[in-house]
């Protein structure tokens, strides 16, 4: 029996994850020749995903049970790193796809430098964050439902549009088009 990996089925089941899969395929391009790096690719879920458009990727996560298990669904070339510092060369990658990463990071402005300096001139950065502010309320629900940042892994709750562009601006990255998901909707 051929049974689909517990990470694809996962898929079929969750809004969020639909959501940003239909994002990525309308708004994510890759040439076959093009190295992408996939920063925090968790259980693997969105890298197999990506994976598929073409590439040649490298997919981390800082936690070595995720890389473990994304490994196998990812048949190879996953690995963990630590903090924001990546292991790679100067104008590594075409590509750096950072998909809900940056807020689990102490300092995400060490991660936003590195992926500037492992991005080619002229690379594409694909960075997706929760976003935050006062009209978000379920960040607020969920502190009063007892539902800590910690739980997620998570070092702050998001960012505020304005925050995230100054913070991406100071540490060398241009910020282009911006597209929303999920809207309200979160798991």
């Amino acid at each position: 029996m051929n049974e689909q990996p517990w990470q694809l089925q996962i898929v079929r089941r969750s809004l969020k994850k639909r959501e940003k899969l239909k994002l990525l395929d309308h708004v994510f391009f890759i040439n076959t020749s093009e190295t992408a790096l996939d920063l925090g690719c968790a259980q693997g879920i969105l890298s197999y995903f990506l994976r598929r458009k073409g590439g040649r990727w490298i997919s981390t996560d800082l936690d070595l049970k995720n890389c473990r298990t994304a490994d196998a669904l990812l048949e190879g070339n996953c690995m963990q790193i630590s903090s924001g510092l990546l292991p790679f060369r100067d104008e590594s990658f075409d590509t750096v796809v950072c998909l809900d990463f940056l807020e689990h990071l102490d300092d995400d402005d060490l991660c936003l430098r590195e992926i500037r300096r492992v991005l080619r001139v002229n690379g594409v950065l694909l960075l997706a964050v929760p976003r935050t502010g006062r009209i978000f309320f379920l960040h607020h629900l969920r502190k009063w439902m007892g539902m800590k940042l910690e739980f997620y892994g998570h070092k702050r709750d998001g960012y505020r549009l304005s925050d995230l562009r100054s913070k991406m601006s100071r540490n060398g990255l241009i910020p282009g088009r911006r597209w929303r998901f999920a809207g309200f909707f979160t798991e």
